[in-house]
């Protein structure tokens, strides 16, 4: 899941593929005494602390849009004389709009 802002900039990235966890042990004890951790098949931490947020900010989404997309890669090159495999990206993405409440 993305969430991404008005400008189309990407905001929060979140992978539910993988495992979450709780780390009371983070690395900035002295900024947050606990994060939440994305978790690879392997068990290895792949995201930067995602930190509790102290503050008291609401949002309200306004908008969500679902979507997919796939990116191409062509077989043909111009600088090329032999085509390549050609491949494909697929992905999925959620894009909120949020106001302030």
């Amino acid at each position: 899941m993305q969430w991404l802002s008005d400008a189309g900039s990407k905001i929060v990235d979140f992978h539910p593929d993988h495992t979450l966890r709780c780390n009371t042990d983070p690395k900035y004890k002295h900024l947050y005494k606990w994060a939440i951790n994305d978790i690879d098949a392997q068990g290895h931490q792949i995201s930067l602390d995602q930190i509790p947020w102290v503050w008291s900010l609401y949002f309200t989404a306004t908008s969500c849009v679902l979507g997919e997309s796939v990116e191409i890669e062509s077989q043909f090159h111009s600088d090329e004389t032999t085509p390549k495999p050609s491949g494909f990206t697929t992905r999925s993405y959620q894009q909120f709009s949020l106001v302030e409440s």
